[in-house]
């Protein structure tokens, strides 16, 4: 009978077996992705704001929706909020 061996996932953040030129790579690249997505985000949540459409979902102002829907700290809504008026 063989002996079935269960397959051990990965673990995406485990990084000490890559090359350090890798390593410096995925970070710059990282980054990069980082400020395309922040910028999308700053544009939607200034959209949603300007339309006002946390009220439909229940939610007295931005920054509840921010908190409750999206699950952002309290800091980290207030910022990006702030950011996302002051861009738009």
């Amino acid at each position: 009978m063989r002996r079935l061996h269960a397959r051990r996932a990965m673990n995406p953040y485990a990084l000490s077996h890559l090359a350090d030129p890798v390593l410096l790579h995925d970070l710059a690249a990282l980054v990069a992705r980082d400020r395309t997505t922040t910028a999308a985000l700053l544009a939607h949540l200034a959209e949603v704001d300007e339309r006002r459409l946390y009220l439909p979902a229940a939610h007295p102002s931005m920054f509840s929706y921010c908190v409750h829907v999206l699950r952002l700290s309290e800091d980290a809504a207030f910022k990006r909020i702030r950011a996302a008026r002051v861009a738009r």
